[in-house]
């Protein structure tokens, strides 16, 4: 099973958004990580989940893979990434590079700053 990084944004102790890279088995939902949604509020662990990003690519052809990747790419853009650590900035533009260059999307990844 391949795994799955997803980024997801909480709010810490004191209210404020905190973001952080989570690598899994499983896209994340709250069915696949044991939590709760009520409202449109996912709850994990007590912790209630702001924002989520899966950063996954779906499709059975090439145009669809290149699709999903850019749209993943303009909802990556439009996160706040409060608290995130210098290595989990570094494995997400990886990610990107590597599938940008794959899929034919790295200058304009270069060019938005996405990796």
């Amino acid at each position: 099973m391949r795994e799955c990084m997803m980024i997801l944004t909480t709010n810490d102790k004191n209210g404020r958004p905190f973001s952080g890279l989570y690598v899994g088995n499983k896209p994340f939902s709250a069915k696949n990580y044991g939590g709760v949604e009520k409202d449109g509020v996912i709850t994990v662990n007590g912790v209630d989940v702001v924002e989520y990003l899966n950063l996954t690519i779906t499709g059975k052809t090439y145009k669809e893979r290149k699709d999903s990747l850019h749209s993943v790419a303009v909802n990556y853009s439009h996160m706040d990434l409060d608290g995130f650590s210098y290595s989990e900035c570094a494995d997400v533009g990886s990610w990107f590079e590597t599938n940008g260059r794959r899929y034919g999307l790295y200058q304009e990844f270069r060019e938005n700053a996405i990796c």
